[in-house]
């Protein structure tokens, strides 16, 4: 029997949880579909038909299946030095056509369907291998959803691109109920372990549009922001027990204008300017023995009120010019 060696080969396996994206191949051999082991020279001269074996450092161990040449068959990933398989993606003419994830009991987690024209079918699993969700997209977008609880219940749908997705872990337990229309999430609500409301969050083409609403595990109002196509856009607060704490002004996800912080009886601790992300302006800072404390900012370096008018003015001036 001859074994092919080969050394510090990197591979990436990007959907395989266990093997690092620097996971190297120790050794390989290549098996005719007739069943008689080869050489790679011999492989690479012939048909490339049959299978190849690989094991990675890691001790996860590889198998493909080839035809003409082309992945045709199972492609199997186990677990780190184990037997227990723990993905396999089905080939046709070197075409993916399914994935299916398991856990190291061999019970499946999710599996992926692709049936072409840009429809995906996807199916995630309890840890007791009960469905929970069953989904079918097009090109991105989800159409039909079927979403259950913990005691196999049928909780909420999606039909024809419109209405709610609940979300489980394996365990059951609820982690967000989204809002589908037109196959697109449009507002997600997000839990705490103990059921309450962690986050309120609207979306528009998948990224954050709108305001969104924080909330600690005991209900609490914790964070406000305010979203325009995924940068802060507006007043961003935070509190603690109900009372503001921070509240910054934000454009196109950077600080612009005042940031004022608050203690907990509500007093203005400080109130500072900020442009593009830096402090700019006059930064003032409040407290009942010291009186008020005033520093000033140009473009995040520490000056003076007069060199900071003289520098704005210049700076005036050469947009003026231009």
């Amino acid at each position: 029997m001859r074994r092919i060696w080969v050394l510090f080969l990197p591979l990436f396996f990007p959907s395989c949880a266990h093997s690092p994206p620097n996971a190297q191949v120790v050794s390989q051999k290549y098996i005719h579909k007739y069943g008689f082991e080869m050489d790679q020279e011999e492989w690479l001269a012939r048909d490339q038909e049959g299978t190849v074996e690989q094991y990675l450092d890691n001790g996860v161990k590889v198998v493909k299946n080839y035809q003409n040449g082309s992945l045709h068959g199972e492609t199997a990933h186990t677990y780190p030095y184990s037997s227990t398989i723990e993905k396999t993606a089905l080939y046709e003419k070197g075409d993916l056509v399914k994935e299916t994830v398991h856990d190291r009991k061999g019970i499946p987690i999710r599996e992926k369907t692709y049936s072409g024209e840009g429809i995906t079918s996807i199916c995630y699993w309890s840890q007791w291998g009960s469905p929970l969700r069953i989904e079918r997209y097009e090109k991105g977008a989800l159409l039909e959803g079927k979403y259950y609880n913990a005691q196999n219940e049928l909780e909420s749908s999606v039909k024809q691109g419109e209405g709610m997705r609940c979300k489980r872990a394996r365990d059951g337990l609820l982690l967000v109920v989204d809002k589908i229309t037109k196959g697109l999430l449009v507002e997600r609500t997000s839990y705490h372990p103990n059921g309450q409301i962690h986050m309120i969050s609207d979306f528009s083409d998948y990224l954050l549009h709108g305001t969104q609403k924080i909330y600690t595990p005991k209900g609490c109002l914790y964070m406000v922001n305010n979203w325009e196509e995924g940068k802060l856009q507006g007043e961003k607060s935070s509190y603690r027990e109900g009372q503001l704490l921070v509240s910054t002004n934000y454009e196109q996800g950077k600080k612009q204008g005042l940031e004022r912080r608050y203690d907990q009886m509500g007093e203005l601790l400080s109130q500072v300017e900020y442009q593009e992300n830096e402090r700019h302006g006059l930064s003032q800072y409040y407290g009942a023995r010291t009186g008020v404390k005033q520093e000033w900012f140009y473009r995040g370096k520490a000056t003076n009120m007069e060199r900071f008018q003289m520098l704005t003015s210049q700076e005036e001036a050469a947009t003026q010019e231009e």
